[in-house]
């Protein structure tokens, strides 16, 4: 089986790679070892692959996801469908509505919202003046200049409640 070997790693009985020396011959037929041994890897997964045992152990796994996928579906539907789940989705309603009571009754809450009010209108008044102002000064700069009139000031005012 030596002499095969030899054959087919080296067929026309040339020296080998690694040169002369015993270390160079032992690299070199590690080295045509492992290239045979991962030669034989590459065919044994290809065979494998084209195998029906291959297809067979495909074929039961695709079923038993579908299997499990069906399983988890019919459990879903009736954990939704059973009264304990209808009675806390009514109870986790009743929950929210009871919060979002207590909370427009609440003293604080109604104080937030009328002063986040305020500020916004505040804040949308001043919006209105700087775009007048803007406004007026983009008119004005498209007229003609009145000899020996002073130019305007080029701050923006703005009104401090």
């Amino acid at each position: 089986m030596e002499t095969n070997e030899q054959a087919t790693t080296n067929p026309q009985g040339a020296e080998p790679r690694g040169g002369d020396s015993p270390v160079g011959q032992a690299a070199q037929e590690l080295m045509d070892e492992l290239g045979g041994l991962a030669n034989r890897l590459s065919n044994l997964g290809r065979q494998w692959w084209q195998s029906d045992q291959r297809r067979q152990l495909e074929n039961d796994l695709r079923t038993g996801a579908e299997q499990l996928a069906a399983t988890l579906e019919n459990s879903f539907h009736q954990v939704a469908a059973s009264r304990e789940a209808k009675e806390l989705k009514e109870k986790t309603e009743e929950i929210a509505e009871e919060i979002g009571e207590k909370m427009a009754s609440s003293k604080l809450v109604n104080e937030l919202a009328e002063t986040l009010k305020g500020g916004l209108q505040a804040f949308s008044a001043q919006l209105d003046r700087v775009a007048h102002d803007l406004e007026a000064r983009a008119q004005r700069s498209a007229e003609p200049p009145v000899p020996g009139a002073e130019p305007d000031s080029e701050q923006i005012p703005i009104d401090r409640k």
